[in-house]
């Protein structure tokens, strides 16, 4: 473009010339910002796939200790409300990081709200596992202190298992 093909167009716009050009020049700098955030998030999203990938591979050990040891009793003894506290801890911690990995999925434009064919069910908890630490906190929630245990800190809640240790010590079987 000509330069006064260039003051006449920032004339019809009302503005001026170097206001023009450097809007130009923002509108670059903002796509390039863009640009980056949705690749980090990406990146973002890959590691908290692993990561979450990786952790569930934990949980369902526990869920079967925490399962056996319900099962022993007709109502959960001191270390097993432990147990049970750390269940909900799991199961909130489950779907904010499923959340974080979907938003962020979303940023990087590669979210399965944006390609159903996206494949996430490796990243949900087996069916079996999401059942019991729902039905857990359906069933023992409200009960005895456990909720608030749920949400406390994890010295605190350690604090709590040596109390219910010493009021419930283990089989010697065991």
């Amino acid at each position: 473009m000509r330069l006064n093909e260039a003051h006449l167009i920032a004339r019809i716009l009302g503005t001026d010339l170097e206001t023009m050009t450097s809007a130009a020049t923002s509108d670059r700098e903002l796509r390039h910002a863009v640009d980056q955030l949705r690749s980090s998030s990406a990146e973002a999203a890959a590691k908290v796939e692993e990561t979450l990938s990786r952790w569930l591979e934990a949980v369902e050990p526990f869920t079967g200790k925490e399962s056996e040891r319900l099962s022993q009793q007709a109502d959960a003894d001191p270390v097993a409300r432990w147990g049970l506290a750390w269940a909900f801890k799991a199961l909130e911690a489950h779907d904010n990081l499923v959340d974080a990995w979907k938003a962020l999925q979303a940023i990087s434009g590669e979210g399965p709200e944006l390609h159903p064919e996206t494949e996430y069910e490796e990243l949900l908890l087996a069916p079996e596992i999401h059942d019991a630490l729902s039905a857990w906190r359906e069933r023992y929630g409200l009960q005895q202190g456990i909720a608030r245990a749920a949400r406390s800190n994890p010295r605190e809640l350690y604090a709590a298992f040596s109390e219910a240790l010493a009021q419930n010590p283990p089989d010697s079987q065991e």
